[in-house]
């Protein structure tokens, strides 16, 4: 570390100390107000504490070195309402060693929350939290940050029914210094070029508020009674090892009726850290190990509740306050945390606090709320779409008016809103699919082919994607539905749902496919489900009460296979032919005398059940006719798992290609069943083609047309899943 990031680490540093110690004064106030006023000087204890241990753990184990941390209002809130009802309850001998006990036991449940949290990786739950609900929790903080530095340098809440006390000329005079010292601080260093502009100011502006008193000779103590400067605190602070002190039976029965508000603010609490720690990340941009972060502010805060102090994590605000004037390294935590403790020992009296004006003290607060608020409200406006940034604008009100807890809680169910409603709208059917793409990895005798080919229209193939939930599942419903009812020939229509992408399903989502499934059985179509993980399955089986558990298929080519055998059985028995290697030269060679000829040329063999015609690797010097049987096409997988490539019937033929090419089989074939092959090797061809030309020219002719039949079906295949796309 360099001398000038060392002056500027100890500045802020120093600096935030101040402001973190007047902090803690000011939470005195509010936990301990009115008729509770005579424990002042123990609630400054609590709020002291609270910057000392956090400040010095933070310092050591920050990821981002200059994060400070600072306690939450809504607690010390919480907790004030806990020290009204226990005035009424206990008698005074014992109010303050309960309302400690209190304190310190809802802050170490919130730091083991905190550390469990983190420890079993559950923070991550924030990064889901939707962008506007982060900017609108920022800006509405930036809010209240705002207003809390008016009002205090008003000496009047900013509240709607006291709007009017602002602009009364005694009033006014207090908040204007203020906001003028906010707007140099944030615009002024445009001008004036310096790493140390800020600390300039805060000099200046201490140096001119002292001319002003010696001047008009007013004393500190004046200056406080007229709301120019912050409250001093008198005496030494009543600290004590609370752990031992505030505990007994007594106590403990005290605090089980308000076990409920310590279930509150526990789970205010984790909300608000976890808001905060999303917060952070984006105004850092910096990614931050949540988990760590929660496991560090659970140890401080089980320390500083041992202590006696109150819950407190990471602080936004304070934290980009910090890097706005310099501050980069860990001193500036542990500076923080030293400046609390120098404050506790000593107790320092009217010498320190009193001589900071509150224009500085509250400025910067007010500086550091309208620097956020700009940041949120204004600078995110750009970043996001105009229902978005309505959604921000609205949270932040609402933080405003009614609280963090309501403010974040709506955003959330409105943010679950638009995002289901949006969900709703994306392309949840990926593709679509005819037969005229789609076939089987069944070889099949070219006479078959012909007839799949006439229904090649009678099939629909769509491929579903996402969560399926009522929104996306009507889309598909809609689409399905509109595809049965405008089938217009009467043939079966075969519909296939493939939902290899779909993540998950809902119940009412399963409405849906209901609709579907009656439509179908009343138009005569079939519903073919693929590619159905079990969960998805089972969900559906509950819910689906005409769902048929023989329409589900485990991948595409068993339902396609069960599709053809089907159009195949309803065949009239005049189109069916016996399927033999004869029958298919004989259909692409035309002359009885031409097919004689030919099966000269090949050699017949019988394969039994279970054996290799050829395997992987082998030279390809044949080619062969399925005279009768079935073989299977395979491929050992890296594992050695057989992978199937395809299934060959009777009249299709095999290594046509090899015999051309002279390579090596890419592909090992074996019986299902026993079978027989007409097999014709490459000696044949060549003496095919020195003896009978004219038949070796039908014979290649016969062998293209199998291969141009191929081609179409894939050039059918690729010109509709690029129409699809």
């Amino acid at each position: 570390m360099n001398s000038k990031q060392l002056v500027m680490d100890t500045s802020v540093g120093l600096l935030s100390g101040v402001m973190r110690v007047v902090s803690a004064i000011s939470t005195a106030t509010l936990l301990f107000p009115l008729g509770l006023s005579k424990y002042f000087l123990t609630g400054v204890t609590i709020g002291v504490i609270t910057v000392i241990v956090p400040s010095l753990i933070g310092g050591w184990r920050n990821s981002i070195p200059y994060i400070t941390w600072s306690r939450d209002y809504t607690p010390i809130f919480l907790f004030s309402l806990v020290g009204a009802a226990l005035a009424r309850q206990v008698p005074e001998s014992q109010f303050e060693s309960t309302m400690i006990a209190f304190i310190m036991a809802t802050t170490v449940t919130t730091g083991a929350t905190f550390y469990l949290v983190g420890r079993f990786r559950l923070s991550n739950l924030a990064r889901f939290v939707p962008f506007p609900v982060v900017a609108g929790f920022m800006g509405g903080i930036a809010l209240l940050i705002i207003i809390q530095a008016l009002g205090t340098l008003a000496g009047v809440a900013l509240t709607p029914s006291n709007l009017s006390l602002f602009i009364i000329p005694d009033t006014a005079a207090h908040w204007i210094p203020g906001v003028v010292f906010a707007l140099v601080m944030m615009f002024g260093g445009k001008l004036v070029r310096t790493g140390f502009y800020r600390q300039i100011v805060i000099l200046v502006t201490i140096a001119i508020f002292l001319g002003i008193l010696q001047a008009t000779h007013t004393s500190i103590h004046d200056a406080y009674l007229n709301g120019w400067s912050e409250r001093s605190v008198d005496g030494r602070l009543p600290f004590s090892l609370y752990a031992i002190t505030a505990w007994d039976s007594d106590t403990l029965f005290q605090l089980v009726p308000h076990f409920n508000i310590l279930l509150t603010i526990v789970a205010v609490s984790l909300l608000s850290i976890l808001m905060t720690l999303a917060g952070l990340e984006v105004a850092t941009r910096r990614e931050m190990v949540f988990e760590r972060e929660l496991e560090d502010a659970g140890i401080a805060n089980a320390v500083c509740g041992l202590l006696g102090g109150s819950i407190s994590y990471q602080h936004v605000a304070n934290s980009m306050m910090n890097y706005k004037m310099g501050g980069r390294g860990r001193l500036v935590p542990v500076l923080t945390g030293v400046v609390g403790r120098v404050f506790l020992a000593l107790g320092w009296g009217t010498g320190a606090i009193g001589y900071l004006p509150l224009a500085l003290l509250s400025g910067l607060v007010l500086y550091a709320g309208l620097d956020s608020a700009k940041t949120w409200l204004l600078n995110s406006r750009r970043r996001m779409t105009r229902i978005e940034y309505v959604l921000l604008v609205s949270i932040a009100v609402v933080i405003v008016i009614w609280g963090v807890l309501l403010g974040v809680t709506i955003g959330i169910v409105i943010a679950i809103l638009l995002f289901t409603i949006n969900y709703s709208k994306l392309k949840c059917i990926e593709l679509r699919q005819t037969g005229k793409s789609l076939r089987s990895k069944v070889e099949r005798p070219s006479m078959e082919e012909e007839i799949l080919r006439r229904f090649d229209d009678q099939l629909r193939l769509f491929r579903l994607r996402g969560y399926l939930f009522f929104g996306s599942a009507e889309t598909i419903s809609e689409t399905v539905m509109d595809e049965i009812r405008h089938h217009e020939s009467t043939t079966n229509l075969y519909v296939m749902l493939d939902f290899r992408a779909v993540s998950g399903i809902d119940s009412s989502a399963t409405l849906a496919f209901s609709r579907i499934f009656d439509m179908a059985s009343a138009a005569g179509s079939t519903i073919m489900l693929i590619n159905m993980n079990q969960q998805v399955k089972s969900i559906m089986s509950r819910s689906v009460e005409n769902f048929d558990a023989g329409s589900v298929y485990p991948d595409l080519d068993v339902a396609l296979e069960a599709r053809e055998v089907a159009i195949l059985s309803s065949i009239e028995p005049h189109e069916k032919r016996p399927h033999s290697a004869t029958e298919t030269l004989r259909q692409y060679l035309m002359a009885e005398e031409d097919v004689k000829a030919l099966e000269a040329f090949f050699d017949v063999q019988d394969i039994e059940r279970g054996e290799i015609l050829f395997n992987a690797g082998q030279p390809a010097n044949s080619m062969m006719i399925v005279d009768a049987g079935e073989f299977e096409v395979y491929r050992q997988g890296h594992g050695g798992e057989v992978i199937r490539l395809r299934k060959v019937l009777a009249g299709a033929i095999l290594g046509e290609m090899g015999i051309y090419l002279r390579g090596h089989r890419t592909a090992s074939v074996r019986a299902i069943v026993d079978s027989r092959v007409f097999v014709l090797d490459d000696t044949g061809l060549a003496l095919m083609h020195e003896t009978a030309p004219d038949l070796a020219l039908k014979f290649n002719r016969f062998v293209i047309g199998v291969l141009a039949a191929r081609l179409s079906h894939s050039n059918n295949e690729v010109l509709e899943l690029s129409s699809s796309s």
